[in-house]
């Protein structure tokens, strides 16, 4: 491990998905975020506008239909590979890394204790993944579709709130247990793909990703990105910014 690693405040968890995290300047794209902490993130520059970069420290940062302007230090640039520091000179940036990274850590947090089950060892988790309690997510595997793509119902819990993404043969559906008067009760299925509980099972998923040696849970991501984005083609898409 590296100095710097070892300097580190947060643990940087594993993006890799080039659809779903990446950065913008002036609205183009600058690259795709591989590494990402409270503290800053890691970047796979593109080649074709790597030359368009520009001195100005602002840049936006992006997670699926949500975005936040972000005050960044260059820490490293070489090749095609750059690292920037979160200034957080406004909380709005922490707000928006919230409803990402315990997720991230949730799901790695998983994907490790699964591998300690599988190699016979003792369930411990490390710091950087430890939780107060339980882990809040439970995944039911149901088979796998025609495109040999895995089935599931992902349950997680938030403020006694419970969400679930479900994926059946090429179907997505978000279902919550929250009812009118804010009274809680069954599952409910919302009237329209929900972008929170779709962000936050993504994030589950590519946490599981971190600690499996397994390409399973990307090409899961990849998949669901590509019915996301069958389901929404249709509507208009605007990227949201946090606020």
């Amino acid at each position: 491990m590296s100095n710097q690693e070892d300097s580190r405040l947060y643990h940087r968890f594993s993006v890799n998905h080039s659809n779903l995290c990446y950065v913008t300047q002036n609205k183009t794209v600058l690259g795709f975020v591989t590494e990402i902490s409270y503290g800053g993130f890691s970047l796979d520059l593109n080649p074709k506008t790597k030359s368009q970069l520009q001195p100005s420290n602002l840049i936006e940062l992006h997670f699926l239909d949500r975005s936040i302007q972000c005050e960044v230090e260059e820490r490293y640039l070489k090749n095609n590979k750059a690292g920037y520091q979160l200034k957080h000179e406004q909380t709005i940036v922490l707000t928006f890394l919230k409803e990402i990274i315990p997720w991230l850590r949730a799901g790695a947090a998983l994907s490790y204790l699964q591998k300690l089950e599988l190699d016979g060892f003792e369930a411990e988790l490390p710091e950087h993944l430890s939780f107060e309690g339980p882990i809040p997510i439970e995944i039911e595997w149901l088979g796998v579709d025609t495109q040999k793509s895995p089935n599931f119902s992902m349950t997680f819990t938030q403020d006694k709130v419970i969400y679930q993404l479900n994926k059946n043969n090429g179907l997505l559906e978000t279902l919550h247990n929250v009812w009118p008067g804010g009274e809680s009760g069954e599952m409910r299925k919302t009237s329209m793909l929900d972008s929170t509980i779709f962000r936050t099972g993504l994030a589950i998923l590519i946490g599981m990703s971190n600690y499996s040696e397994s390409s399973t849970y990307k090409q899961l991501v990849d998949n669901l990105l590509n019915l996301h984005n069958r389901a929404t083609q249709s509507l208009p898409s605007p990227i949201k910014k946090a606020s």
